[in-house]
């Protein structure tokens, strides 16, 4: 955590949020940019910082991207702020596998420190602003995520579990995708269209993968929003603090579309 008060405003919430489960919504009905121009600033971004895969024991070379939030204070000094979010190579476990997160020394300013994750840069702000401004809460742990399939059959990899998502609320907008890719929860398998976004209840098991051969030779690309919806940043202090919404039902906040600006028009009534 960026603070331990921070942990402890979640001591005795409900952090389950069992009543939340899956929702999509067209981009449009969330006021969000189209699919064209945040892919486009997704490219531009690309050709700057390049893409990273993911530092740990391994490097998979089908999975790569890079982050859209950084942290300042990272421990791992071999990191650059764009691949932060990408693992680190102090981890010997990553967070929400199969038996949860694990017994780590240390969380704060590690790739576990969700909160510390906390600060967007001038490229970042520069290609993606326009999109990234449209959201209603603090932007903390964030990607685009590359899945290189090419040649990949069905396999039984990739299953994790996220924080709760009172702590961290994803937005998953699909930019590039083919028939084979899916998002699959212990219940069902859903594959992500061109135009939506979506929202589920990421700390149930879940995972991203195919359900045939991938034939299709272009990347997969996603981008990732995660929002600290129960908490609001002071960039000046570098502090959070408890948001007006704080103990609100993800399920409500999701389904009054909260995590949106919207530019209301004043309504005039006649005398």
């Amino acid at each position: 955590m960026l603070d331990n008060d921070v942990k402890e405003y979640f001591k005795n919430e409900d952090t389950e949020q069992k009543d939340f489960e899956w929702i999509e919504y067209d981009l449009k009905d969330l006021g969000l940019p189209s699919v064209e121009q945040i892919l486009n600033g997704v490219k531009k971004i690309e050709s700057k910082v390049g893409l990273h895969s993911w530092r740990g024991k391994t490097r998979p070379q089908h999975y790569k991207g890079f982050g859209l939030s950084y942290n300042p204070n990272f421990l791992d000094k071999s990191a650059n702020r764009y691949n932060q979010v990408w693992g680190s190579d102090l981890l010997h476990q990553y967070y929400g596998g199969r038996l949860g997160l694990g017994n780590h020394t240390q969380i704060k300013d590690t790739y576990y420190d969700t909160f510390g994750f906390r600060k967007r840069d001038e490229i970042i702000q520069e290609h993606l602003g326009f999109f990234l401004d449209k959201f209603n809460f603090h932007i903390s742990r964030s990607r685009v995520a590359y899945i290189f399939g090419y040649g990949e059959e069905p396999n039984d990899r990739g299953w994790h579990i996220d924080e709760p998502t009172c702590q961290l609320l994803r937005v998953n907008i699909p930019l590039q995708t083919s028939n084979e890719y899916v998002i699959e929860t212990k219940n069902k398998s859903y594959n992500l269209e061109l135009g939506k976004a979506y929202l589920w209840n990421t700390s149930m098991p879940h995972r991203p993968t195919i359900i045939e051969k991938v034939k299709t030779k272009e990347p997969r690309i996603n981008v990732v929003i995660g929002m600290t919806p129960w908490l609001d940043y002071d960039k000046n202090n570098d502090t959070y603090s408890k948001n007006k919404y704080f103990g609100k039902s993800i399920s409500e906040i999701v389904n009054e579309k909260l995590f949106v600006k919207w530019n209301l028009k004043k309504i005039y009534f006649p005398y």
